[in-house]
């Protein structure tokens, strides 16, 4: 007997228009977007992120250079009894059941795929080249009030260089293993 198709339906963002999911056995369906067999998925990642009231939770599932990505923005107050990130939870957490079933073994990196960490990493160096930049040229100036804004932006590039350097080793967890902690009511725990 197989197992009846899984349907979730969400919001991922405030003002976004309802993602339908569809998971029957190893067959991703994404209404409007189409249609991953996870058999055929090479690299995964999942991130999650809480920054100031804030939380983001993203797989992303690759197949090649294409990239289906499954995102949740929402406030973090509230986000557990939150019916739409409730429903984007299981539905990650299905997915990775369904991508260990069918591929024994499948390993997920934690943190943001590679595009979006070397768009991060060259904002922290923008941050850098232009925090040093106007520091030194209000330093020179005399205009040492100037210098504290340069400062803090010097300090911002420098956290984002080291939390998103790219040649750094990245994590990996077994989708099998992350898929069962991504339990009901653990919505608001940051897998690390």
């Amino acid at each position: 007997m197989t197992a009846m198709p899984q349907i979730f339906r969400y919001r991922p963002a405030a003002l976004s228009g309802e993602v339908e999911l569809c998971l029957d056995g190893s067959t991703l369906v994404i209404t409007g977007e189409g249609t991953l067999d996870l058999a055929e998925v090479d690299r995964a990642f999942l991130e999650m992120r809480t920054f100031g009231d804030a939380r983001m939770v993203r797989l992303d599932l690759f197949r090649g250079e294409e990239r289906q990505s499954l995102g949740f923005n929402a406030s973090s107050v509230g986000y557990a009894e939150n019916p739409d990130a409730r429903q984007h939870w299981a539905a990650v957490a299905a997915i990775l059941r369904a991508l260990a079933e069918v591929q024994p073994g499948a390993e997920v990196t934690l943190g943001p795929s590679r595009g979006p960490n070397l768009v991060m990493f060259g904002i922290g160096i923008f941050g850098l080249i232009a925090g040093g930049t106007i520091g030194t040229a209000a330093l020179v100036d005399g205009k040492v009030e100037a210098a504290v804004p340069a400062v803090l932006l010097l300090l911002l590039g420098l956290a984002l260089v080291i939390t998103h350097w790219p040649w750094a080793p990245r994590k990996r967890r077994r989708a099998a293993d992350l898929a069962a902690e991504m339990e009901p009511g653990a919505e608001t725990v940051d897998i690390t």
